[in-house]
């Protein structure tokens, strides 16, 4: 499996397809790189190169022990490109945790980067969002000190992850998550709380405006954590950002409606690719 180093951090990466454009995907926090594939096998793959990694922290890089922040994902992915020679401005596609690590980059970077599209993402927290992620990592916390079945962790997202209608679809998809969980590593619960404290502390509302490149904002319709009036704030500061929402759909829209999402992408980036 190819691991590179950057910066400081093995990170697990894929570099995909020989095309001229390079779309760079960043993961949500729970998220693995495979899980972007159905996204990304809808797009035209002669158009385009698929670059997918998973941050410090996640599944299947390095999680060293120590605090996390979102400006080091950002520096994190800075470091990829460059060891994977990747100099030319490139399509930032990230979702929720993974979307705000793509703003802070093209902010930090504004050159390396092409167009930004944020899925699912925040730009701010309130109560709601902050308490509601931190039971995450408070239960992640018990899983990795051997108090909490791994299982427990699945069940303490399902609810805020996915609408109704898709988890009352979907029990077995439901208990393959669960299942699956059994096989996590300790380490993997451990280094998820940290990430979720460094989303805790975001806060770069009032930095969007400096972001002068072409932006796509997606939202979830049936989103209950990070819910579309994030967006609406996002699309706000942004100046001539486009907003897309996706019927329907819960938070995790990478995997409930991959379809839908790629068809949003597409439609944006074809718009900025020339193709």
């Amino acid at each position: 499996m190819p691991h590179i180093k950057a910066g400081d951090v093995n990170l697990y990466y894929e570099l995909i397809g020989e095309g001229k454009e390079t779309l760079v995907f960043v993961n949500g926090v729970g998220m693995t790189a495979a899980m972007w594939e159905a996204t990304w096998r809808h797009l035209p793959s002669e158009k385009y190169r698929i670059l997918v990694h998973d941050t410090r922290g996640q599944l299947m890089s390095e999680k060293p022990e120590m605090d996390y922040s979102m400006q080091m994902h950002a520096d994190d992915l800075k470091a990829l490109l460059d060891e994977l020679g990747i100099t030319e401005p490139v399509h930032l596609i990230g979702t929720s945790y993974g979307s705000e690590i793509a703003a802070i980059f093209a902010l930090s970077w504004p050159e390396r980067s092409k167009t930004l599209s944020m899925v699912t993402g925040v730009s701010e927290l309130d109560k709601v969002l902050y308490y509601g992620v931190d039971t995450w990592a408070a239960v992640a916390e018990e899983v990795a000190c051997g108090t909490c079945k791994p299982e427990t962790f699945v069940r303490s997202m399902v609810p805020w992850s996915y609408s109704a209608d898709f988890i009352a679809k979907n029990e077995d998809f439901i208990q393959q998550r669960l299942a699956a969980s059994s096989q996590l590593p300790l380490d993997f619960f451990a280094a998820f709380a940290r990430l979720v404290y460094s989303f805790q502390k975001l806060d770069i509302t009032d930095q969007l405006k400096k972001l002068k490149l072409p932006t796509l904002i997606v939202a979830a319709e049936n989103d209950i954590i990070k819910p579309p009036r994030y967006s609406h704030i996002m699309q706000k500061e942004i100046a001539g950002s486009q907003y897309v929402e996706i019927a329907g759909s819960g938070h995790a829209v990478v995997l409930e409606n991959p379809a839908a999402l790629a068809t949003a992408l597409q439609d944006f980036l074809s718009q900025h690719t020339g193709n």
